[in-house]
């Protein structure tokens, strides 16, 4: 039974990624817009401000990084998020800047643009409400416990998480009530779930 674990302690660890960093970040904005039912688009915009304290991982393969971008009510009521897988879309990934770009989205995945610039910026454009969807219409307005974002990149084996919590933001039903729009500003460096 003592060897069984030791072999399942080992396991885990060879797993593990080289290194793993929460990261509380400043966001300058993040932008959700809902016009499914009257337009048929939506979109989501995310930005850090510049001089963030973004970390991309050592990694310089544009095959072995993905990111991922998670967006929650803090009250619960709604989340969602965007997947950039390793692969194709990964156009440049060296030590100054990762680039991910799919053009047609949201077919082939729901994200535009993603950047990641170390001790710069971290910015994404979505062209949907997510691969998972955010419902901020059904939802609605997220109070005053605002709303968190985390920005993860995976990198060569390492794992980075950028947090940013925005409070205050601004709900607006649109297009008569059928859609729906959150502007978020001036988001706060906040601790990772």
């Amino acid at each position: 039974m003592r060897m069984l674990l030791v072999v399942v302690g080992a396991l885990w660890l060879s797993a593990a990624p080289l290194y793993a960093a929460d990261i509380g970040v400043e966001g300058k904005k993040l932008v959700i817009q809902d016009t499914l039912a009257h337009a048929g688009d939506a979109q989501v915009v995310f930005v850090s401000r510049y001089h963030a304290p973004v970390a991309k991982g050592s990694g310089t393969d544009v095959s072995a990084i993905d990111a991922q971008f998670e967006i929650a009510y803090v009250n619960g009521l709604t989340s969602g998020s965007f997947v950039m897988p390793s692969g194709g879309n990964w156009l440049v990934n060296i030590a100054r800047i990762a680039k991910y770009v799919n053009k047609p989205a949201p077919l082939g995945g729901g994200v535009r643009v993603g950047l990641i610039k170390p001790d710069g910026k971290l910015k994404l454009t979505g062209k949907s409400l997510g691969d998972s969807p955010i419902d901020i219409l059904g939802a609605g307005d997220p109070g005053p416990s605002g709303v968190l974002t985390v920005f993860t990149v995976n990198n060569g084996g390492e794992t980075n998480r950028h947090c940013t919590l925005f409070v205050g933001c601004v709900y607006a039903l649109i297009s008569q009530g059928t859609g729906a729009q959150l502007t978020c500003r001036n988001g706060t460096a906040a601790a990772c779930p």
